[in-house]
Order: structure tokens, then sequence, then C-alpha cells
């Protein structure tokens, strides 16, 4: 089996928020794929399909990488719970939280 593989280098550059995006996602896929423990920034940095120094610019280090991903996803995953609390789907009385 043959697996082509795409220089990034050769797509246009996306910057700012895109790249972020980018980069967070394809952090949080590592972590689920493979842990913490498998996590390094050469296989972050192509899943996002981005260099190795546009990850290390935003975050010198694997940890920092890893909260700041994490951080991002929290707002989506409190909505969701809100939602669920809302709809019914989770009993109210079981959840703590600023709700």
């Amino acid at each position: 089996m043959t697996v082509m593989v795409t220089d990034h280098r050769k797509q246009p550059r996306r910057r700012g928020e895109a790249l972020s995006a980018a980069i967070h996602q394809a952090t949080l896929d590592e972590l689920a794929e493979v842990g913490y423990a498998g996590l390094t920034m050469e296989r972050v940095a192509e899943r996002a399909k981005a260099s190795k120094a546009s990850l290390y610019r935003r975050r010198p280090t694997r940890i920092e990488l890893v909260m700041e991903a994490a951080y991002r996803s929290l707002p989506t995953a409190n909505a969701a719970m809100r939602q669920a609390v809302v709809t019914g789907a989770v009993g109210a009385g079981r959840l703590r939280g600023p709700w």
C-alpha cells in the first residue's frame, strides 16, 4: 500500500485563527489516538499540515500545547452540557456548576 504525503509547504499558507484551530484540533485528535505519552510535536505538526516551527512559536512545550487545546475545547463542552440539562438528557440535580 502506497501512502501519499502532501508537502504542506506547497499549499496556501494559513495564518492566525485558521492555523491555530488546525493545530488545536490536531492536538486533540493526536491525544485521543495515542495519549499524552505518545504525543509528539512532529506528529501534531504533520496532522495539522503545519511546520514544527509554527507549533513551537505558539507553545514551546508539549504540555502547553495540550493545555491550550484542552482549554479551547471547554466552551464547546460547557455548551453541550448546558444543552443536555435544558433538554432533560441529564438530570440537573446531579450536576454541579454555575447553570
